[in-house]
């Protein structure tokens, strides 16, 4: 099994529950995509300021490109929106643990670009002006260069737990951030 039949299988319940939690969120009602973002910078900012101390440009020599923290903050200030207190991280992470928190967050750019066409559909001009975060133009072939550099990550099987883990994390932190910011709730401190 390649490492990325792993992660799809071992990450797909995880995954899942994800898309469930974002789904409830009518994006192109004002409140509700204000909180999307608010959620996915919640999660985001703590997760990409994570893998830049742990190095992750040694892994993704074009992280710098890949990066999305400034898209999204752009979006929350044209909204008029503080950005949340990111999730802080005491530790860093290991080569396996970039891996897999850098497949969840290349991964869901895949998704945004759906997201995006809905948000731009959006009767609020306001909302439809706020998309540089969904809309965000990686570089040229950057999945394609992405799952070439992970294949050859995980022909080491001894980084395979860590990849699985980061996935975790970085799922993990999501949902919380996705339930925490759920239309209909308030969101906690």
């Amino acid at each position: 099994m390649s490492i990325r039949e792993m992660l799809r299988a071992e990450g797909g319940a995880l995954h899942a529950q994800v898309d469930a939690a974002f789904g409830r969120y009518a994006l192109h009602s004002r409140s509700d995509y204000t909180a999307f973002l608010q959620a996915h910078a919640q999660a985001l900012f703590g997760l990409e300021a994570l893998l830049e101390r742990s190095g992750i440009e040694r892994l993704l020599p074009d992280w710098a490109e890949r990066r999305r923290t400034q898209a999204l903050g752009a979006d929350l200030q044209c909204l008029q929106v503080a950005a949340p207190q990111p999730e802080v991280f005491e530790r860093t992470l290991d080569e396996g643990e970039c891996w897999g928190v850098a497949y969840v967050l290349e991964g869901s750019r895949l998704g945004s670009r759906l997201l995006d066409r809905h948000v731009g559909e959006s009767p609020d001009e306001g909302v439809r002006e706020a998309r540089a975060y969904l809309g965000h133009v990686p570089p040229k072939g950057a999945w394609p260069a992405f799952l070439e550099r992970l294949d050859h990550a995980g022909g080491d099987a001894a980084l395979h737990p860590a990849m699985l883990a980061g996935q975790r994390l970085a799922f993990t932190i999501f949902l919380a951030a996705g339930r925490r910011y759920a239309p209909g709730t308030a969101p906690l401190p």
